[in-house]
């Protein structure tokens, strides 16, 4: 995939009501298959990093689902990421 996207990353900075402190969220990391094991997710997990602390965050959350093993083995071995459990709940609006 010449020229095609290899990875990349969403957020946004919200503020956390139980801390009263800007938070940045994660919503996506994503890395194209051919190019999983280069540093690729790494590099952008250290930059979602540094635009958290420049936009003067106390922290970065993310989720992945229970069933992405790959994802949760890549999250595991940052250093000073923790896992917390949390449930997710969706309400589909209808008209």
């Amino acid at each position: 995939a010449s020229g095609g996207v290899r990875a990349f990353s969403t957020f946004a900075i919200q503020v956390s009501t139980w801390r009263a402190a800007p938070y940045l969220y994660m919503d996506c990391l994503y890395v194209t298959a051919g190019y999983r094991r280069e540093g690729l997710g790494q590099q952008l997990v250290h930059r979602v990093f540094r635009e958290a602390r420049q936009r003067h965050c106390t922290e970065v959350q993310w989720q992945t689902p229970e069933f992405n093993a790959q994802a949760l083995a890549f999250y595991d071995r940052l250093p000073g990421t923790q896992r917390h459990a949390k449930w997710r709940y969706h309400c589909q609006l209808l008209e």
